[in-house]
């Protein structure tokens, strides 16, 4: 896994707004989300931590698979979402969802802006 992998377990929606979970398996906690600004913040808050130690990739050393970790059971909606460059607080990469839907962003909006999309659509399920 490189070190811009995360993965995003989005546990409820409520009022058309996601909570949930963000994994990155460089570092050292889950950490829990309330809204999508909260997302963000917290995901470039771990890319800035990776990025001053220099983490490049990892393995997941105390689960066998996300699935032993809880990490996806039950989750209204999941993502894999992998930050491959980054340039002043905005990233490019690409966008994994449960559903095999796979799409590429050029910068953090548009990240934002997909998953609002995928989880807009399962909040009207």
């Amino acid at each position: 896994m490189r070190g811009g992998d995360f993965f995003i377990h989005v546990e409820n929606i409520r009022d058309h707004t996601p909570e949930g979970w963000i994994m990155n398996p460089n570092y050292c906690e889950i950490l829990r989300f309330h809204d999508l600004g909260d997302m963000l913040l917290k995901i470039n808050r771990i890319l800035t931590y990776l990025e001053i130690r220099g983490e490049k990739s990892a393995e997941l050393p105390e689960y066998h698979s996300l699935q032993d970790c809880g990490f996806g059971k039950n989750a209204v909606c999941f993502y894999l979402l992998q930050v491959l460059y980054t340039q002043h607080n905005s990233w490019q990469g690409q966008l994994r969802g449960a559903d095999g839907r796979q799409t590429y962003f050029r910068s953090a909006l548009e990240a934002l802006c997909v998953m609002n999309e995928g989880i807009l659509e399962n909040a009207d399920r």
